[in-house]
C-alpha cells in the first residue's frame, strides 16, 4: 500500500486588487435653483445653490453661493 504524501506548500500570496481608476470628472448641471430675500424693496441676499452630476461616474455633487 502507497501513503499519501501531504506536503505543506506555502499558499500563494494573493495580490491585492488593482485600485479601481479615478474617474476625471465631467459634471453637467442636474438642478440648480436662485434665491432672492428682499429688505426694504431693495435685494438683499442672493443664495444660488446647483446640483451635479459627472456624466462618467453618475456622482452627484451640490455647491452653494450667497446666503
Amino acid at each position: 500500500m502507497n501513503k499519501p504524501s501531504f506536503t505543506n506548500k506555502p499558499e500563494r500570496p494573493v495580490a491585492p486588487k488593482s485600485m479601481p481608476k479615478v474617474c476625471e470628472h465631467k459634471y453637467q448641471v442636474l438642478d440648480k435653483q436662485i434665491t432672492n430675500v428682499y429688505a426694504d424693496s431693495k435685494p438683499a441676499i442672493r443664495n444660488i445653490s446647483a446640483t451635479f452630476y459627472c456624466e462618467k461616474c453618475l456622482a452627484i455633487t451640490h455647491k452653494s453661493l450667497g446666503g
